[in-house]
């Protein structure tokens, strides 16, 4: 509380942050961040700095959709441009979707998971047996790589600033995933697969 007898508002944000069980994780081309989630909100997610989750992606929309913590979780699609995918199914717009904890929702060049307690047919339902959420993230993390490359020709330079990360980064990554560092132009639309 505050010397007026008015709640501070710093306290009462740091007090809904451990009373939350669910946090919301987001990961993009220039970052990642978390977000505690409690029941009864709304957030607005996309690129507008009005949004309460901003994310620096061109790819999504300025309002791309809207979290609702219910219960239960919901996500919408606000007809955002490029579309939503929730574990690589395009989100209909308009239309609100229950979100499960561990499912995976794609915007953009980026990512969007609920982690919470796990809810009968929540993340057991959505990943492999036996597969943690952590390598689930790994293995979405490789893909969005193995992706940039083969946009940009297997060019690592452009890759590593098009993912803002440095080069260095990147080539640690790609050799943590098993991947072979590919030669420019390896992976480009180009390739007429006469298998070299």
């Amino acid at each position: 509380m505050a010397q007026d007898g008015e709640p501070n508002v710093e306290t009462e944000r740091r007090a809904a942050a451990r009373r939350a069980v669910r946090q919301l994780l987001v990961g993009g081309l220039k970052d990642a961040s978390t977000h505690p989630l409690v029941d009864g909100m709304v957030l607005s997610i996309g690129r507008g700095e009005h949004c309460a989750v901003t994310i620096d992606d061109p790819a999504i929309s300025r309002e791309h959709l809207r979290l609702e913590t219910g219960p239960p979780i919901t996500i919408r699609d606000l007809g955002s441009a490029n579309g939503t995918l929730v574990q690589g199914q395009s989100l209909e717009p308009g239309q609100p979707m229950e979100l499960k904890p561990g499912v995976v929702v794609e915007i953009g060049d980026s990512w969007l998971v609920i982690k919470g307690p796990l809810e009968p047919g929540g993340l057991g339902a959505t990943l492999p047996p036996g597969q943690s959420l952590p390598g689930f993230l790994d293995e979405l993390e490789k893909k969005q790589i193995l992706e940039a490359l083969e946009r940009f020709g297997g060019n690592q330079s452009e890759v590593s600033r098009r993912l803002g990360i440095p080069r260095r980064t990147l080539l640690k990554k790609l050799d943590a995933y098993g991947v072979a560092r590919p030669r420019k132009n390896r992976f480009s639309n180009e390739d007429t697969g006469s298998g070299e």
